[in-house]
């Protein structure tokens, strides 16, 4: 559904807005479940990942970032995926067809994590 792609959208969008702050550079896709787990996980939701994911109806994330590319963008160096955000999770403002206006149409909602934190650039 497109209020899942917003979720899942937002959550990529401040994991890598937290790991660009603290100059960890770009997020290997090998990584990338682990990390959004780390950050999401609840007793009630053991892999918030694969959960959004499939909710959003998407089984890749290589292709459902690719749909974002105003947002993210996905490079392969040594045969593995890495993922960087193009925008501030500010941006990510998907009411308005702002940065994350995907390459078609959708409709989304504001979703705002139990992990939620406001961000400023230095």
């Amino acid at each position: 559904s497109d209020q899942s792609q917003a979720r899942l959208i937002k959550c990529l969008a401040l994991l890598l807005q937290i790991r660009a702050k603290e100059n960890l550079g770009l997020l290997s896709l090998d990584n990338l479940e682990k990390e959004y787990n780390a950050m999401w996980h609840s007793r009630h939701m053991l892999d918030p990942f694969r959960q959004h994911l499939q909710h959003a109806g998407e089984k890749d994330i290589v292709t459902f970032l690719q749909k974002w590319p105003q947002s993210f963008h996905v490079t392969v160096d040594g045969g593995k995926h890495f993922v960087q955000l193009l925008v501030s999770y500010a941006q990510c403002d998907l009411h308005h067809n702002g940065p994350l206006e995907r390459t078609d149409e959708h409709s989304g909602s504001e979703y705002r994590g139990p992990h939620f934190q406001s961000y400023e650039p230095a």
